[in-house]
């Protein structure tokens, strides 16, 4: 999935952390409305786990909701990346 599935699905101007999540999306949901519970995926064996205690299980494919990317591992450290980069390049820059 790029940003414009992310457009298809009502999000227009998305943030970096969204377009980051679309690479990997490593978060599943189950339950609905208030009490929908967020997972990452992330770790070994976590999917395999909760899969067995919840039959609704389901991958959230589309960040369309900000717990996901707050439980999501993959864009924490593509975050962290990504200001990591940003201190070097100011070291790097001729003063």
């Amino acid at each position: 999935m790029r940003e414009s599935s992310l457009q298809a699905h009502g999000i227009q101007k998305p943030s970096v952390e969204q377009v980051i999540y679309l690479y990997n999306d490593d978060v599943n949901s189950y339950g609905t409305g208030k009490e929908k519970t967020f997972i990452s995926v992330s770790a070994p064996g976590s999917a395999t786990a909760e899969k067995l205690l919840h039959s609704d299980l389901r991958r959230e494919r589309i960040p369309n909701d900000p717990q996901i990317l707050e439980k999501s591992v993959h864009v924490r450290h593509v975050m962290h990346a990504l200001d990591e980069v940003n201190k070097k390049i100011r070291y790097l820059r001729p003063r």
